[in-house]
């Protein structure tokens, strides 16, 4: 999309940003520019890129790394999207880059450096740059060699000496000036080198140049940034014409497009972080109402300091020229009052100036304004016609004038009204109404007998009650020491939100009371919910799939589901199951375990013969008579699936017994891989790995690994000292009993010192000789090391465990079977191979 930019402008605020701008010239009377175009992406300490002005430090180095720049200079530098730029270096300074960076023939690295941060890696500049060196080429000593042309003889036949000029220009031509021909038209053209004109980024049409687009639409058309130090303003010979900024995309029935953007940029100090702080103002047209019949547009201002993405700040100027306010944007004055609206009776008000409210007069003659509860209303004044009161019947008083007053005739006694002191029937309906805090009515029973209600209500109707009470409290007894509160004979039903809470007979035989919440009667002995026995016992019911539930502040402690499962969840999750005696899970307890002494006995598939036989008492005893059962396991994730902790001086922490033989498996471990170690009833301890120590290194620990043989060797090591060629070693006695020395064992020598060998000589059960070779008589000291057989073990070389971990690997495999068999989704998490069951 192109920017078109005309001569002058008529908004400040343009002014203003292009005056903050820095422009990049080329050095006012050099002959040869002293730039570099450099291209770049600024980004921010964490990688995001930076768009809008920022100040960027640029240096040129000899090395890749290290070293101290040779040139350095800071450009405030406008970033486009994705923060990619382009600026001239050297464009800070009037001179451009110094003259001679570029005569020494050497490379050169670009360092950049955005918003103070640490330098990015440095970029190896290309050929280009080092053309500078071009322009020195054409002098010497910075002189053109016209400066250097002998003079021709005067007519005296005296010479003149050559004087140099430092404003001596060289007199060559050009003999031809080359292009390479792929210039379009109105396309401006531009010098390369000396003789050499090639097309550049200007263009030229109907006498509009256009920077970046070959189709201007103005007297100056740019399609990108545009940075300008000083201001742009109108001559006595223009007027200001104004600033372009059409929209960055044309609008679709989808979405419209803001305009291109008027940034103005504050730079301000920040303490906090020792650095100036950029601080960006961005006004830009937006559309409103887009794909509608009166579309239109508004002037935005936007704010955002640093590196921030602009925000918009909520001042906003709409097409009719109405200004929008940010959020709480306060105006002169201290009144807080925005309009007046005339309420009921009233008439009059307003939002602005001087206001007037007033009573209504939409009244009728004779009316007044009453209120009638919610409002003021007109209503009329009371016109009656009544000249005089009679007393009827049964009545006493009465008049023509005055306040008059009418009494009961009291000297009645018929059944026409209630009597005071006397009994009395109401055959209609009755009402009595108290205000005060009192009772309202009182019923008292002053009766001494059995019987005798202090308020008896009977009904006919079938859906009706007898007493009904309705409030806080509906109906409240008391009752004496010894007495009832309440007494109901038959159920009694109380409404719930939804359901009901039914109390009385549950129907499970004489003595039984129930409680059960149902729409119903309780019946049968099913609805129940909490039943009492007739010889004490409490029976809790749920009714078809439902549980039983047990809460404190209707947090769920524990439930037991229709199939018995009892899951304790107590507190935040904390709950525990305890329990008197044993907690058995799966089949019976064996008769021989004492119920006393286990706290859990747990069996798959049956008991063992070994846990009938009670091989000791334990807090958990898991059992299992099956072949491919497990008695106790332990499973975990990410923790740890078996913890056992002691501080006993007599036990072991972990016993592991089999009570078979011949070299029965005792402990087996492995990884997914099949790799592990096992160990036998025989002792005997295989691993498919290495067997390792870990020693401290200084500030490390590192593993030692064990010598392996393929037979049974036991070792030992020590030294002596020859006597005129000749010692006698003795085996350490302890070390004798543990290896055959009958049988054949080696002897190995190291001397100590100079001499002509050493051999060994009378080998028996207890002791050997060293002696020096050629019947020398050294008496230096040596080192042996000798190796033995192991009782028991003389014949044995590379045992064939073949068949062993195979019966193990087939064993490992039914386990896996049979838990794919009861897992479809996975397999029993036992053995190499493993998945996790969901």
């Amino acid at each position: 999309m192109s920017r078109s930019i005309g001569l002058t402008m008529a908004v400040a605020m343009a002014i203003a940003l292009c005056g903050g701008a820095q422009a990049q010239t080329i050095p006012a009377g050099s002959t040869l520019p002293r730039l570099v175009r450099f291209s770049g992406t600024a980004k921010d300490a964490g990688g995001n890129p930076v768009t809008g002005v920022a100040g960027i430090t640029f240096a040129l180095y000899a090395e890749q790394t290290g070293g101290a720049p040779l040139w350095t200079e800071t450009q405030n530098v406008q970033s486009g999207a994705g923060g990619h730029y382009t600026v001239l270096l050297g464009a800070a300074k009037s001179e451009g880059l110094p003259a001679d960076l570029f005569t020494a023939e050497q490379a050169h690295w670009v360092g950049v450096s955005v918003e103070g941060q640490a330098e990015q890696p440095r970029i190896l500049l290309v050929s280009a740059p080092y053309a500078l060196k071009a322009g020195d080429a054409e002098t010497l000593g910075g002189l053109p060699p016209s400066a250097f042309l002998l003079a021709a003889a005067p007519a005296g036949g005296s010479v003149a000496k050559p004087q140099a000029t430092s404003s001596a220009s060289p007199d060559a031509t050009c003999a031809a000036i080359t292009s390479d021909g792929t210039a379009t038209a109105n396309q401006v053209a531009k010098f390369t080198a000396a003789c050499a004109i090639e097309p550049s980024a200007i263009f030229e049409s109907g006498g509009k140049v256009g920077i970046g687009t070959t189709a201007p639409t103005a007297a100056l058309d740019v399609n990108g940034n545009v940075a300008v130090i000083g201001s742009i303003s109108s001559t006595a010979a223009a007027t200001l014409d104004g600033l372009s900024l059409p929209a960055v995309e044309t609008a679709t029935a989808t979405a419209g497009s803001n305009s291109n953007s008027v940034q103005m940029t504050a730079s301000a100090f920040n303490s906090a972080k020792s650095a100036a702080i950029a601080e960006h103002f961005t006004w830009q047209a937006e559309p409103v109402g887009n794909d509608s019949v009166t579309p239109s547009g508004s002037l935005n201002l936007l704010f955002s300091t640093d590196k921030q993405a602009p925000a918009e700040t909520g001042l906003s100027v709409a097409g009719n020229g109405q200004i929008t306010f940010a959020g709480g944007q306060a105006f002169p004055g201290t009144g807080t009052i925005t309009g007046v609206t005339a309420g009921s009776g009233l008439t009059g008000g307003g939002t602005s100036g001087t206001v007037t409210v007033g009573l209504t007069n939409t009244c009728a003659n004779s009316q007044v304004l009453e209120w009638n509860g919610s409002a003021w209303a007109c209503t009329g004044i009371g016109t009656g016609t009544i000249t005089e009161v009679t007393a009827g019947t049964d009545l006493t008083g009465g008049g023509a004038s005055g306040n008059v007053t009418l009494n009961l005739n009291t000297s009645k006694t018929d059944a026409r009204y209630a009597r005071l002191g006397a009994s009395n029937s109401f055959s209609g309906v009755q009402s009595i109404t108290g205000s005060s805090s009192a009772q309202t009515l009182t019923v008292t029973q002053t009766g001494t007998g059995a019987t005798g209600d202090g308020i008896h209500g009977i009904t006919s109707a079938t859906g009706g009650t007898g007493v009904f009470g309705e409030g806080a409290i509906a109906i409240q007894g008391y009752a004496n020491t010894g007495g009832l509160a309440g007494l109901f004979r038959g159920a009694t039903e109380v409404t719930g939100n939804g359901n009901n809470t039914v109390i009385g007979d549950p129907g499970c035989g004489a003595g039984y009371a129930g409680i059960g919440f149902v729409n119903a009667t309780l019946a049968g002995c099913t609805n129940y919910a909490l039943t009492g026995g007739a010889t004490g016992d409490t029976y809790i019911n749920s009714s078809g799939t439902a549980s039983i539930h047990f809460r404190n502040t209707n947090a769920e402690l524990a439930t037991i589901d229709n199939s018995g499962n009892v899951n304790v969840i107590g507190q935040n999750g904390g709950g525990s199951l305890k329990v008197a005696g044993t907690l058995t899970v799966g089949a019976g307890i064996p008769g021989s375990i004492n119920p006393a002494t286990v706290g859990i006995y747990g069996a798959a598939s049956g008991s063992s013969q070994l846990g009938a036989g009670q091989l000791g008492d334990a807090g958990v005893w898991g059992d299992t008579g099956g072949e491919y059962y497990v008695g106790v396991m332990g499973t975990s994730d990410t923790g740890m699936a078996g913890f056992f902790v002691s501080k006993s001086t007599r036990y072991a922490s972990l016993e592991v017994a089999n009570y078979g033989s011949g070299g029965n498996l005792v402990f087996e471990t492995y990884g997914l891989d099949a790799q592990g170690c096992a160990i036998n009833t025989n002792g005997d301890l295989g691993c498919n790995g290495t067997i390792q120590g870990v020693v401290p290194a200084g500030a490390q620990k590192v593993s030692v690994y064990a010598t392996e043989s393929t037979e049974n060797w036991f070792e030992d090591a020590g030294g002596g000292q020859l006597v005129g060629g000749v010692a006698r070693i003795d085996l350490d006695p302890t070390f004798a009993q543990t290896v055959n020395t009958n049988v054949s064992y080696r002897v190995f020598l190291t001397p100590g010192g100079e001499c002509k060998g050493l051999y060994v000589s009378q080998k028996s059960a207890t002791s050997f000789e060293v002696r020096e070779l050629g019947g020398g008589t050294s008496n230096i000291a040596f080192d042996y090391r000798i190796m033995a057989k192991r009782n028991g073990f003389e014949n044995v070389r590379l045992a064939d465990v073949t068949q062993k971990y195979q019966e193990i690997e087939q064993r490992q495999k039914a386990l896996r079977e049979r838990g794919a068999g009861r897992h479809p989704a996975g397999r029993l998490p036992i053995g190499p191979g493993e998945q996790t069951i969901p």
